[in-house]
């Protein structure tokens, strides 16, 4: 997969603002690429979001910081935000509507990589790979989770998927029926090392029955292929 990157300057944005809102523009037939807020000082993903067909996204529950807002799609110009300063954790920025721009170049080789981006948008779910980020070393489930789109856990540990609770965790296909706290203890004792893809639904396939209304979140562990015995 080929990434090509433009940074498209735009006036320093700052507000007294907790989340962020905007929408996109100069997509074709409701493409829908996604978004990255990392930090300035240390270059560290906070949250990733898809927009919705007509281009509108948002970010919740941001923490005090300067960050920048990253995008990347398959032929279009990379877009690169200047600093967004945000202050107070109860309000809300909107941004002023971005265009992406497509590219149009000419190339003399093409070289083909099979790495796994962080976020795969397939037809009924969201991926979310947390191997692909180096920045996920050392981290916990649950911070992983936290960064995917859509998902919002609140001090409590209550999980809510695209604004809606009641969101039903699984783990390698099989529902966990914990409380609130206890999922989000296991999940914080969980390193996101163990974790081989996230599935996040928020129509569940037929396969779930109808487990999940506000939707599922499937966590697939990595299969240990070590021949022996261990234990804790």
């Amino acid at each position: 997969m080929l990434i090509f990157i433009l940074s498209v300057p735009c006036s320093t944005l700052l507000g007294q603002q907790g989340s962020i809102k905007g929408r996109l523009e100069g997509l074709i037939n409701g493409e829908q690429p996604v978004l990255n807020l990392i930090t300035v000082k240390d270059s560290i993903l906070v949250k990733t979001t898809i927009p919705d067909t007509a281009g509108k996204f948002d970010f919740n529950q941001l923490k005090a910081g300067n960050y920048l807002l990253a995008i990347t799609h398959v032929g279009y110009q990379s877009y690169y935000s200047q600093i967004i300063e945000i202050n107070d954790p109860n309000g809300e920025l909107v941004l002023p509507s971005i265009r992406l721009l497509r590219r149009v170049n000419e190339l003399e080789t093409v070289k083909v990589s099979a790495t796994r981006p962080f976020i795969q948008k397939k037809t009924d779910r969201v991926v979310v790979n947390p191997d692909a980020l180096i920045s996920n070393a050392g981290t916990t489930s649950l911070d992983v989770l936290e960064k995917a789109p859509g998902v919002l856990v609140d001090i409590d540990g209550n999980i809510s998927m695209k604004g809606k609770s009641g969101v039903v965790v699984f783990i390698d296909n099989k529902p966990t029926y914990m409380t609130a706290g206890d999922l989000a203890g296991y999940l914080r004792s969980l390193p996101s090392s163990s974790i081989e893809s996230i599935e996040l639904m928020t129509t569940p396939p037929a396969g779930y029955d109808a487990a999940g209304n506000a939707g599922i979140i499937n966590i697939k562990l990595k299969k240990n292929t070590v021949k022996g015995l261990n234990g804790a």
